[in-house]
């Protein structure tokens, strides 16, 4: 049964989401920095991670980075998108790194990551984890056992 808060983040998220991107957008024009640390949006929605069935559509991710001081900021480098099992979903990343195509495939859990290097040498990685549950059945099998004498 979910919390209060659960729901009311699955209730708000579309308007939350918006409202932080505005905010990141106007401290990203105050405070620029080298990236530390990013965050994942599946579908626009700020999530460590989300539940789909395996016959969803492909979501869209977005990533964002925020400076060692909490503030967004942008990536230095190219960000590179990857899937621990792409038996489950697979990732195909735009031209400028900074969202990504995530295709839903076969029932089980991957993480999907995302890392830039600074041009001080450091490293900035973001990750969520999406779980793709099994669907509807649309097939069955019988199985027939001898009688035990």
């Amino acid at each position: 049964m979910a919390t209060f808060w659960q729901s009311f983040l699955r209730v708000n998220a579309q308007f939350l989401a918006k409202e932080l991107r505005k905010a990141a957008d106007q401290l990203d024009i105050l405070a620029p920095g080298s990236p530390k640390l990013g965050y994942i949006l599946f579908g626009g929605i700020n999530m460590a991670s989300i539940e789909v069935v395996d016959t969803s559509a492909p979501l869209n991710a977005t990533v964002s980075f925020l400076d060692a001081e909490g503030n967004p900021t942008t990536a230095d480098d190219v960000p590179q998108w990857s899937s621990d099992n792409d038996a489950v979903v697979s990732v195909v990343a735009s031209a400028d790194g900074l969202s990504a195509e995530v295709t839903i495939g076969g029932p089980g859990a991957a993480v999907v990551s995302v890392n830039t290097t600074n041009t001080d040498g450091s490293t900035a990685s973001a990750q969520g984890t999406v779980t793709v549950l099994p669907g509807d059945a649309v097939v069955g099998s019988v199985e027939f056992a001898a009688p035990v004498v």
